[in-house]
């Protein structure tokens, strides 16, 4: 899990499968992964869902799902992104990371 791509360090790679809670980096992260990683980007404010539903479009790779990022399941994921203000990771990201999945704290933590 990381706040920002960079905390990341590289790791991630081609055919990751991400979820991003917010859309700040979604179509960076699309273009990290490839055209065989998937990138799911969730989002609470339902106008900049559609605002991003819209802006990525062109990414067959995306999916943009509105909700509350700490209530929707995405599945077993590679790495988690953490766009938005939170104290700590709900148990239930943690589950799905994959035993090779990335948590990497955020520069700013």
């Amino acid at each position: 899990m990381a706040g920002r791509p960079e905390s990341l360090n590289g790791e991630i790679r081609f055919s990751s499968r991400i979820v991003e809670r917010g859309v700040l980096h979604t179509a960076i992260m699309a273009e990290l992964v490839g055209s065989k990683g998937r990138v799911t980007a969730v989002e609470i404010d339902p106008v900049l869902a559609a605002q991003a539903r819209k802006n990525l479009s062109n990414y067959s790779n995306i999916e943009v799902v509105h909700g509350d990022g700490g209530r929707v399941d995405t599945g077993p994921r590679d790495a988690i992104l953490i766009n938005a203000g939170v104290t700590h990771p709900r148990q239930s990201w943690i589950d799905n990371l994959q035993s090779m999945g990335h948590s990497r704290p955020s520069a700013d933590d």
